[in-house]
């Protein structure tokens, strides 16, 4: 329904055109040197709140001491996923 909407207020522009536009106005705007929004988080940029890095810390102990399973469990749009790329990232070379 809002494809339909916003396709008449762009006069028949594409909605990806469009969509292209904005984010190129924003990376040239502000010197920006990378894509400003991704499907999914990039690890690089987590922020880390006190029960983020003791939920990191807690796993890295884990894996250290090579104690098994562990899991990170919480409420949708807590960071687990965040948390999980960021393990990867720090895991997957070594």
């Amino acid at each position: 329904m809002i494809a339909p909407l916003l396709t008449r207020i762009t006069y028949g522009v594409s909605i990806d055109l469009v969509t292209n536009l904005i984010i190129n106005m924003y990376e040239a705007h502000f010197s920006l040197k990378e894509k400003l929004f991704s499907i999914s988080p990039d690890p690089r940029f987590i922020y880390l709140t006190a029960q983020h890095q003791e939920a990191l810390a807690k796993v890295q102990y884990a894996i250290s001491q090579r104690m098994g399973v562990s899991a990170i469990y919480g409420d949708i749009g807590a960071g687990k996923t965040s948390l999980a790329r960021r393990l990867w990232v720090l895991y997957a070379d070594g």
